[in-house]
């Protein structure tokens, strides 16, 4: 796979996964956070598994160790994000996740023991002025817990993209995406069945909701992450996230009615800036490859 094709899976990936914020916003009015995230990762796992079976078959003990890395990873961040849910909109929760794509080069500077450059301490700056927009202009709210527990899941969300480039890399990209899935939906059963009462979808809309989920946002959205990964550096998977809070935005703002005006407006776009400023440089090099 060239590495203009690993980055259109990967739009393609972030882009139907992007669509989760408002079908997980419905399905929460009726069931808890790690419930939802437990039920709807086990029957993607299952799924997958049968799908790509052959792959499943021979795995090493580091694919397996580095599946369970991810899936753990993966899980603080989804269960972050589900539950700031509960408590924020979800065009904020998706822009305040995606922050993730600027804390990225900076992790990477801090791991390499280097400063960050003045242009990612910049574009740091303005997508957090972006995100004081966003959250307490236009009627969206003071910066609370929901809003808090949503930038957390950013900053986890940078050590994913970052652990992803490293292992897929090292195994299996088919494997150790079908296996995040699997850990994913394991713990999140674990504390669904520790912190909450079992629940399921009631009304056939509701279970639509969560086929859509589990097909296309979990099957398609988790699996292949790891597979164009495998043909991207971490920055460009950065840059190519920001197709993630726009249509996170637009289906919260028209299906859902979320509030939305001129300075949330203006906060989404210096947050995009910051996000393509902050990772354009990558790319040129690697659609050269």
């Amino acid at each position: 796979m060239t590495a203009r094709s690993a980055s259109i899976l990967f739009a393609a990936v972030v882009g139907v996964r992007a669509t989760a914020f408002m079908f997980s916003k419905l399905l929460l009015a009726g069931m808890g956070p790690f419930m939802l995230m437990g039920i709807r990762f086990l029957l993607a796992f299952a799924l997958l598994a049968i799908v790509f079976r052959k792959s499943m078959h021979g795995l090493t003990p580091t694919t397996l160790l580095h599946g369970l890395l991810l899936g753990a990873l993966y899980f603080v961040v989804m269960g972050l994000e589900l539950v700031s849910l509960t408590m924020a909109a979800s065009s904020t929760v998706a822009f305040l996740e995606n922050t993730a794509i600027v804390f990225v080069p900076l992790f990477e500077a801090l791991a390499a023991r280097k400063l960050p450059t003045p242009k990612a301490i910049a574009c740091t700056v303005v997508v957090m002025v972006g995100v004081a927009l966003v959250t307490l202009a236009d009627g969206m709210g003071a910066f609370g817990l929901g809003e808090l527990l949503a930038l957390l899941a950013g900053v986890f969300y940078a050590f994913v993209i970052i652990a992803t480039a490293r292992v897929a890399k090292e195994d299996d990209a088919t494997g150790l995406g079908v296996l995040q899935v699997g850990f994913i939906g394991l713990f999140g059963l674990l504390a669904g069945l520790a912190f909450e009462s079992p629940a399921l979808p009631q009304a056939p809309l509701e279970w639509g909701y969560l086929a859509i989920l589990v097909v296309m946002c979990t099957c398609f959205g988790f699996a292949f992450q790891p597979l164009a990964q495998r043909h991207i550096s971490s920055q460009s998977a950065a840059l190519l996230l920001a197709v993630s809070p726009l249509i996170a935005a637009v289906l919260g703002i028209v299906a859902l009615g979320e509030p939305f005006g001129a300075a949330s407006l203006l906060g989404m776009v210096l947050i995009l800036g910051g996000i393509v400023v902050s990772s354009v440089q990558r790319v040129p090099r690697e659609t050269r490859d």
